[in-house]
């Protein structure tokens, strides 16, 4: 089972939660973690990057993997400079997005 961390309190227990039978991975949702923390979408500030270095050090001490979502190629380059074990690169609505706009402007440049 994969379980999310997305608050104060899930990263103040997350060396618990790893711990529990059953869970075989923790995921840090970024945008909401970030939300709760206070600090939306400050993936870079000290507060959020605080919060994810539990999650990792709790997973490091479980040998939990810890994984998160990276929506830019900034984001695959930051979290996986900061340890993660894996990543979801992107969103089923963001790929199907990008890859509409790349057919439409080949077919405008067809055209």
């Amino acid at each position: 089972m994969l379980v999310q961390i997305e608050n104060e309190r899930g990263v103040s227990n997350a060396e618990a939660i790893a711990a529990t039978d059953g869970v075989d991975a923790l995921f840090v949702g970024p945008a909401d973690l970030s939300a709760n923390l206070g600090v939306f979408g400050e993936f870079e500030g000290e507060r959020f990057r605080e919060a994810v270095e539990s999650v990792l050090a709790a997973g490091a001490a479980t040998d939990t993997p810890v994984g998160t979502l990276a929506t830019t190629d900034a984001g695959i380059e930051r979290y996986t400079s900061w340890g993660f074990d894996f990543l979801i690169a992107g969103t089923d609505a963001g790929h199907l997005q990008r890859g509409a706009a790349s057919m439409r402007e080949r077919a405008r440049e067809n055209l």
